[in-house]
């Protein structure tokens, strides 16, 4: 339930984001119907992917895996990030709405998803390119624009991760779950990460967003990484300490 309301969560998030950068690109807000067409190219975009990934990829990944050229499934999984990515900029889209759809369309298909091409994207990404991401990022931060932010920042912090606790606390309780696994199920979606700092860093790239701004939001991602797994260990053991196990056959 975590994972699928992340998802939705960014896939939000990454919308936002082309209107962002709509916005950016015409100098202007867009009209309703501006929004309707990118919201229309979103749609288009993700119905083209599914598609894809239902009945084109699986075929392919068939093909390619009976050639028994080496490596040739793990050629084949970067290949697609590379094609969504440029497809997605095609549909006035940005790169990193193609590749996020694209990991999500190869999610469905078997031989994309086997142990060894796993290890391998897992290895080149934790051990090169998020490193480098995290490492620019932290380099990109102005201490002296934290402190400048000042009771900014502070809201930031607290406006982000109260949002997700409560939203995430009263949303478990509308779907039927206690207080308690509500409780953990807010705490478990407090972490911010991947698709905040990609569209923080997409919006600084394009001049909308200030050093300011940046800067309090890497500060409040920090923040909720830090402190959720705290708070998610402590729900857990509320709910641990309130729950009281039923007798066994024996105690009765």
């Amino acid at each position: 339930m975590m994972l699928a309301s992340a998802i939705l969560d960014d896939l939000i998030g990454t919308f936002m984001l082309s209107v962002v950068i709509s916005i950016a690109s015409n100098q202007q807000m867009p009209a309703g119907m501006e929004v309707l067409v990118i919201a229309g190219k979103m749609i288009g975009f993700i119905a083209i992917m599914a598609v894809l990934g239902r009945v084109v990829f699986p075929v392919l990944f068939t093909y390619i895996h009976r050639m028994r050229v080496k490596e040739s499934i793990f050629a084949f999984v970067v290949m697609i990030a590379l094609f969504s990515a440029y497809l997605a900029e095609a549909f006035g889209l940005h790169a990193v709405i193609g590749a996020f759809i694209g990991g999500a369309c190869l999610s469905s298909v078997p031989l994309a998803k086997i142990e060894d091409v796993q290890s391998k994207v897992s290895g080149i990404a934790y051990g090169i390119f998020i490193p480098i991401f995290f490492a620019f990022i932290g380099l990109s931060v102005d201490p002296a624009a934290i402190q400048a932010a000042g009771m900014f920042a502070l809201l930031v912090i607290v406006m982000a991760l109260s949002g997700k606790l409560i939203g995430g606390f009263i949303g478990s309780r509308i779907a039927g779950f206690d207080s308690y696994d509500s409780l953990i199920f807010g705490v478990g979606v407090m972490p911010r990460a991947g698709i905040e700092l990609v569209v923080i860093s997409a919006g600084r790239s394009m001049g909308i967003i200030g050093d300011e701004i940046f800067s309090a939001i890497v500060l409040m991602v920090a923040v909720s990484v830090i402190v959720s797994p705290v708070l998610l260990k402590f729900a857990i053991k509320m709910k641990e300490t309130h729950i009281t196990p039923e007798p066994t056959a024996r105690q009765a």
